[in-house]
């Protein structure tokens, strides 16, 4: 009879807690396919890094030598169809380990007052609901920005300031724009975002990587790299309950066998 009631009481835990529990956390990230464009090899991946209620998203540039602003990459665009917000977190926006930033009189760590983020694009734009730019485009303004603090050209997302170059970049070769007229990160940027406990990373999709300082200078779609695993599907209240009905059921049966 312990036996019984003792598989009834981890089959009661485990129906409650299956109920309540909340996404998986991890890792996926995506790259888009290697091309060509004006001159320009391009090549770039997104990493999304979850945890809690805490979501990493770090951007790379790791297409070839830049000689020219297609080669710039200065946004992120993305679909999220799951539960719950993606919100940006206040200066939330800073170059990635290794990275650098060129082209400057100095190389801060936080670009926050660089890079903005909107999670309402309208689907006339032609482009993902969810972003994250350098670039104005005509979607980003100065509201939309990770931080107030502006390190160059006006206080809002505008032209190549502090775009992403390459990792593989010679930063001395090129036009006058890549060359030290705008600051550039050399590589990778993370952006830090708050999440719901429920937010589940298999929702993200149509992930696209933007060059340049308009819409039509280049548009790069990327494609998982390592899919999650699938998340945890939580079973109804209802079906929990049944369990336990069942459960009794074969209970008091077993009491009833026995006298």
């Amino acid at each position: 009879m312990a036996s019984v009631r003792g598989w009834m009481s981890a089959a009661a835990v485990a129906a409650v807690t299956t109920v309540s529990m909340p996404s998986v956390a991890g890792t996926v990230s995506f790259t888009s396919a290697a091309n060509t464009f004006d001159g320009q090899l391009r090549h770039a991946n997104a990493v999304f890094n979850h945890s809690g209620t805490s979501l990493k998203v770090t951007l790379s540039n790791i297409g070839g030598d830049v000689t020219k602003p297609v080669g710039i990459l200065t946004a992120l665009f993305f679909d999220y169809t799951g539960p719950g917000s993606i919100t940006k977190v206040t200066n939330g926006a800073t170059v990635a380990p290794g990275s650098s930033v060129v082209h400057f009189t100095s190389n801060p760590s936080n670009v926050s007052g660089e890079w903005a983020f909107r999670s309402d694009l309208a689907p006339s734009t032609d482009r993902p609901q969810f972003g994250i730019s350098s670039a104005g485009f005509g979607l980003f303004g100065p509201g939309d920005r990770f931080g107030t603090t502006n390190l160059q050209g006006p206080a809002s997302p505008n032209g190549l300031q502090f775009g992403i170059t390459s990792i593989n970049d010679n930063i001395n070769t090129g036009n006058t724009p890549v060359t030290g007229a705008n600051a550039l990160i050399k590589h990778a940027v993370v952006f830090e975002f708050t999440v719901s406990t429920l937010f589940d990373l298999t929702k993200i999709l149509n992930v696209g990587f933007q060059y340049g300082t308009a819409l039509n200078e280049g548009y790069n779609p990327g494609e998982p790299d390592n899919p999650p695993p699938p998340p945890v599907v939580p079973v109804p209240p209802a079906f929990g309950l049944g369990v336990l009905g069942l459960l009794g059921v074969g209970l008091a049966r077993r009491r009833l066998s026995k006298r």
